[in-house]
């Protein structure tokens, strides 16, 4: 890398923008939900994600100019998930960031042209060298702005990339709204869509109830587990659960300590998307849970803090290994995975599996509490037009990952040659 660099004429990233980082106050509970606040958490594949999003109020947002982010900065995970990165479109609603995200702001070059390279595995092997720490990684901000960048002068270069950056984030954002469209078509079928949490603060319950269900905890009796259930029982085409619709696939699984396995675990499923990643773990390293070799077409559900919604459906990972924290599924005939994945991962179903967690602070729940939950027997051309939208919104990531990739890749070739050959690759 130093190599290539060394060919080109760079200057440290420090000349290019102004580096900041978030907040540095303990994140404020109990605020008006005004204005978003990211962590380094909210980054993901070149993406921002919005599936546990937290709110600041306009006064504390404006007490915070130094970490206000607006459109076209840059975002780089410094703690955490250490050298994730994104870039805001130019339409972007003001908000900040706590301080485990940087922020690069006023940016004096092509905003889309830097990030691409930001992104590059020539910059993430620079980016990985200049990571500190054992256990918590991190980045300094001082060491950050030393970072060399290569700049290309060609402008139909850069702008060719910029097109292909701001096309990927629309195609994603598109993807989004393709699955909130099936969860709000799942909702409005089922009369759950709108639905608010109940005002109720008491519920008087008979002890032949509680004895039934073995559960004497307040929390197990909460009204809007009512409001859910009641509702979800007068479904016009009948209920059932999903240990009834659906086969679970248990434990089957004995590793050979030499071979090497594709293992899938719970922080390896975006709660956003339902996309799935793994990692590859020799037998003799795999952790004692790794119990479940997954086959064709099934569904994984988390069992811990299962209200994050860590759903997703497994269509090409036969052979990879699974953490046994997940409930595995596959479909029968009354319902289709599309709809069962999209029902879990609703608002009010991710509720109503709080009402089974045992533990405090790492609440878990069990296959039998997803076994018995209930599940509308939903209209089957509801199904399948759920199971179009969910389709269309995966087509749609992949799009908007294949153009990032294509920007990344020209840059890369940008570096290793010239603008000529990686204005040649991106008009194939």
């Amino acid at each position: 890398i130093d190599f290539l660099l060394s060919k080109k004429s760079t200057k440290p990233l420090g000349e290019y923008a102004k580096i900041t980082d978030g907040d540095h106050s303990k994140f404020p509970e109990d605020q008006k939900e005004d204005v978003r606040y990211l962590r380094s958490k909210d980054i993901k594949n070149y993406f921002l994600v919005d599936n546990d999003p937290v709110f600041v109020s306009k006064e504390y947002f404006n007490k915070q100019k130094r970490s206000h982010i607006f459109g076209e900065n840059i975002l780089i995970s410094i703690m955490g998930n250490v050298g994730d990165i994104t870039i805001t479109p130019k339409d972007f609603d003001t908000c900040i960031a706590n301080r485990a995200v940087c922020i690069l702001k006023n940016i004096n070059i092509n905003p889309y042209f830097l990030f691409a390279y930001l992104i590059s595995d020539v910059a993430n092997l620079n980016i990985e060298r200049l990571k500190t720490g054992g256990v918590q990684e991190r980045i300094n901000l001082e060491i950050l702005q030393t970072l060399p960048i290569p700049i290309s002068q060609d402008e139909n270069l850069n702008k060719k990339i910029e097109d292909f950056v701001v096309s990927a984030h629309k195609v994603n954002e598109q993807s989004k709204k393709s699955l909130s469209e099936a969860e709000q078509m799942l909702l409005k079928e089922i009369n759950l869509e709108g639905y608010k949490a109940s005002d109720e603060g008491v519920a008087v319950r008979n002890f032949s109830e509680a004895l039934a269900d073995n559960r004497f905890d307040a929390e197990y009796w909460q009204p809007d587990y009512d409001v859910i259930l009641d509702t979800l029982s007068v479904y016009k085409k009948g209920v059932s659960t999903i240990g009834d619709e659906f086969k679970q696939i248990k434990n089957n699984f004995k590793k050979d300590k030499e071979k090497e396995y594709n293992y899938i675990e719970i922080g390896d499923v975006n709660v956003s998307t339902g996309e799935v990643e793994h990692n590859s773990v020799i037998g003799a390293e795999l952790p004692a849970n790794a119990k479940i070799k997954f086959g064709k077409r099934q569904l994984i559900t988390s069992k811990v803090r299962p209200n994050r919604g860590a759903t997703a459906i497994l269509d090409n990972h036969e052979g990879y290994i699974g953490s046994g924290a997940f409930t595995v599924l596959t479909e029968q005939e009354s319902i289709n995975l599309e709809t069962l994945m999209v029902y879990l991962k609703t608002q009010p179903i991710r509720e109503l599996l709080l009402r089974y967690n045992t533990g405090t602070s790492y609440p878990v729940i069990t296959d039998a509490d997803v076994l018995k939950l209930p599940i509308p027997l939903i209209d089957k051309s509801v199904q399948k037009k759920i199971s179009e939208l969910v389709s269309v919104s995966a087509t749609e990531r992949q799009e908007a990952k294949m153009l990032l990739e294509k920007a990344k890749r020209a840059v890369e070739i940008f570096v290793e040659k010239d603008e000529k050959e990686a204005i040649a690759f991106i008009n194939k």
